[in-house]
């Protein structure tokens, strides 16, 4: 029989359920029975009515073997401490786009200015009514049961639920949400849905709250619970009925937590030392500004319940900071040293300059261009290694800096981007040593890792507390525009994907408006036709043709003019508009390549092989 327990007010019902083994028994049928009739009775269909306070057993019998199980039904009397007016209180924001509930609480109508007030009989707005506004539902909740409640949230588009402690609105905690729609009453899309198990007490009175932000589309929201005699399950039982509701007249709205940060977001200190972490719980003004700490490894790193680090043994561990209202989360690295290591120093950002009005995707199309590289159209500092996304068209990206590693050890880099990409890393903190270590010919989806081979460097070996010089470039044409370059670490181990983005914390800027060896290629490119990359080059160029252009022949010569490799048009095999040329045997230095192509044209390219 389900449930084995059972906790009921006076007055009320519930029904068992019983199960026969196996199931496909000849005969099923089981008759019901009640230990004491003046507290609780049961029909033939399992449905109990609770009479008196006390307790009493429902036994369950098989007419075929006479096996029993039985359920305890606690029967507790009527509390009269709370009672419900039968409604909550629903207000509506009308005129404000967005479907993040921060556009509801930012609005300049919230709270004190609700388009629209009016009073609902169960814990459920009115669905397709509008769009582009914002609902705030609250009241008060008077407990029917002392148990384990569970509360479901579901709506469109983001949405949020709010429980007090109490009846006192200042202690609400958020205990379910979603950020993304559902449709009508659709409990199991997210896991956030639906809260913990929340003991309330019979007869208590405690403040509840809901937020819905709508954009576009269809509109609704609803608030589901299981009170203890339902027992736990995937989905709530009913809506939350007026019979236990009153609304919220005239408690102020409590200004709601929108964000938390910690500084600084990395730190590195020697083992037995402590630092402290602060918090910002946003806005400034928020009702519960309450926050806890953890620690994703405290054999590293352990934090009190006031921010204060201590380092234990050598590693890396995040310390967590997590909002009581909204479960907004923050982080810090910590690095533990040894005394023997290095600290890395680094001030926090990198530098991107902008270019504007540059057709073409290419780089070479960037690099040739008249205000390319000392006249930026905009110069500004990124707190991680990614470029602000779908800003503009026809534009080129430099990033520029120094890179402290924080470990030492192999790191593996990713550039993702739109559209043609290019990462390069110096052996140390001078420019002209630069290499090309990722890249790619092509544009990607934001922060997609694994569109092509190309986008994952090799294996480099860095050295804890050095700096290296680090700089990508992106070139857009039309569409979405962006650029973002990972890493990991040897404490991240190897991978498919980046562990990160390369974090602010470990770069620094470049002021100098300088710009490596790829300047001196500009003045023999012609990008009308010819894209050749990467460039420098080690082992192998790629050289590829646009529009309906076919190779006939490519000729390698050095700085002396001599010829040093000739392909003809058989070389070219199928493809005749791209090929790969194997620079492994070149010596080091600039080489220029003269590319017939089968329109007669002849173009001359720069190479420069490390």
């Amino acid at each position: 029989v389900n449930p084995q327990t059972l906790s009921l007010a006076e007055g009320s019902n519930s029904t068992l359920t019983a199960t026969v083994s196996p199931s496909n028994a000849s005969d099923n049928s089981v008759s019901w029975s009640s230990s004491d009739d003046t507290i609780a009775t049961v029909n033939t269909n399992g449905i109990i009515n609770t009479i008196a306070a006390g307790e009493a057993t429902i036994t369950v019998t098989t007419l075929d073997g006479n096996f029993t199980d039985e359920s305890v039904i606690t029967v507790s009397t009527i509390n009269e401490d709370c009672s419900a007016t039968g409604v909550i209180a629903m207000r509506r924001y009308d005129q404000i786009p967005g479907i993040q509930l921060n556009d509801l609480f930012t609005a300049a109508n919230f709270p004190d200015s609700p388009s629209v007030t009016i009073e609902l009989e169960e814990f459920e707005i009115p669905p397709y009514v509008s769009n582009n506004y914002g609902a705030w539902v609250s009241g008060y909740i008077c407990a029917p049961e002392t148990g384990k409640y569970y509360f479901w949230i579901s709506g469109d588009d983001h949405v949020r639920l709010n429980l007090s402690s109490n009846d006192n609105s200042a202690n609400t905690s958020t205990i379910a949400y979603h950020n993304g729609h559902t449709n009508l009453r659709l409990w199991t899309r997210y896991d956030s849905q639906k809260s913990i198990a929340i003991d309330l007490v019979e007869g208590e009175s405690y403040y509840i709250e809901a937020f819905m932000k709508e954009g576009v589309g269809g509109d609704h929201l609803s608030i589901g619970w299981r009170k203890p005699s339902n027992g736990d399950g995937e989905e709530p039982f009913e809506i939350i009925p007026g019979s236990v509701l009153s609304p919220n007249e005239n408690i102020p709205y409590e200004i709601a937590v929108t964000g938390v940060s910690i500084n600084p977001a990395q730190v590195s200190i020697y083992e037995g030392n402590t630092t402290e972490l602060n918090v910002q719980v946003s806005p400034s003004n928020a009702a519960n500004s309450n926050v806890s700490w953890s620690s994703s490894d405290t054999n590293i790193a352990t934090v009190d319940n006031n921010g204060v680090v201590t380092a234990i043994a050598k590693g890396n561990a995040f310390i967590i900071v997590e909002t009581n209202d909204g479960g907004y989360t923050a982080q810090s690295r910590i690095t533990v040293l040894s005394e023997n290591q290095e600290v890395c120093n680094a001030n926090g950002s990198i530098t991107m300059r902008r270019y504007d009005n540059i057709g073409g995707i290419t780089l070479n199309e960037f690099f040739v261009s008249s205000n390319f590289p000392d006249n930026p159209t905009n110069t500004s500092e990124l707190n991680s290694f990614e470029i602000p996304s779908n800003v503009d068209n026809n534009y080129g990206a430099w990033v520029s800096g120094y890179l402290c590693a924080p470990e030492t050890g192999t790191y593996y880099f990713w550039v993702s981007g739109d559209d043609f990409v290019q990462l390069n890393l110096s052996s140390n903190d001078d420019m002209s040593n630069i290499e090309t270590i990722a890249f790619h010919n092509g544009h990607t989806n934001l922060k997609i890792w694994d569109k092509y081979t190309s986008q994952k460097s090799v294996g480099i070996e860095l050295e804890q507390g050095k700096s290296y010089y680090i700089e990508g470039y992106m070139k857009e044409g039309v569409g979405g525009d962006h650029f973002a370059v990972g890493w990991r670490k040897p404490s991240d181990g190897d991978g498919t994907l980046p562990y990160e983005v390369i974090p602010g914390y470990v770069l620094s800027s470049n002021t100098a408006q300088l710009f490596p060896l790829q300047a001196s290629l500009k003045d023999f490119i012609d990008v009308a036709v010819i894209n050749v990359f990467p460039n420098p080059a080690t082992d192998y160029v790629n050289i590829e043709t646009f529009g309906a252009y076919q190779f006939i022949s490519i000729t390698v010569f050095d700085t002396k003019g001599s010829v040093v490799n000739v392909l003809n048009q058989d070389a070219f095999q199928s493809s005749g508009q791209n090929y790969q040329l194997n620079t492994s045997q070149l010596a080091k230095g600039v080489y220029t390549l003269l590319i017939v192509t089968d329109d007669f044209q002849q173009h001359t390219e720069k190479i420069i092989i490390r």
